[in-house]
């Protein structure tokens, strides 16, 4: 089934699926111009207390206020890919405790600020097209090899400002890949 530009349901659309192991999904939010895109919006908060040992709860924070927006993930969760829109909202992903990233989205030019903060992501695939890292994107995470599409001489992307916390993104390993 095609998700078009928005989500049949919308927020909560994957409530309860505790076992998801892998995911892919035409954008972050409940449509493809969310403009408040958090990950964990898609699962939201359980009903069910029989389910509370097969997942965790993420407060992602939203914006620099320190606003934040509970929601239940599942622990089986490995692999994320994003096939569409744009990852440059504040927090998108803040907390989440998945290892893989895979951004296919040709529209995708920067990762936001605090995008991953405090996440367990250990590597992330990013294609030609992103060209800024925000500010504190990766921090207190467990980043350790970033794949981007292209060669090193066409990697160019801009990685915060000094002090800017993606010290994560600065030492993972830099792979390189051509689809």
């Amino acid at each position: 089934q095609s998700m078009g530009t928005e989500w049949n349901g919308g927020a909560n659309i994957l409530s309860g699926c505790m076992g998801l192991e892998s995911l892919t999904i035409p954008f972050v939010g409940s449509s493809l111009n969310d403009t408040l895109p958090l990950f964990g919006s898609l699962f939201g908060r359980p009903d069910n207390s029989e389910i509370l040992d097969l997942g965790y709860y993420a407060e992602q924070k939203y914006d620099a206020s320190g606003k934040n927006a509970p929601a239940f993930l599942p622990n089986s969760l490995k692999t994320v890919t994003v096939t569409g829109g744009n990852l440059s909202q504040y927090g998108v992903f803040y907390g989440c405790r998945f290892d893989t990233l895979i951004v296919k989205s040709k529209s995708c030019n920067a990762i936001g600020a605090y995008a991953f903060y405090t996440g367990s992501i250990t590597s992330v695939v990013l294609p030609a097209t992103v060209r800024q890292i925000q500010t504190h994107a990766f921090t207190d995470t467990a980043l350790q090899y970033v794949y981007f599409e292209g060669t090193a001489e066409q990697y160019n992307i801009t990685v915060g400002t000094a002090g800017s916390g993606n010290n994560n993104f600065t030492s993972a390993e830099k792979l390189y890949y051509s689809e």
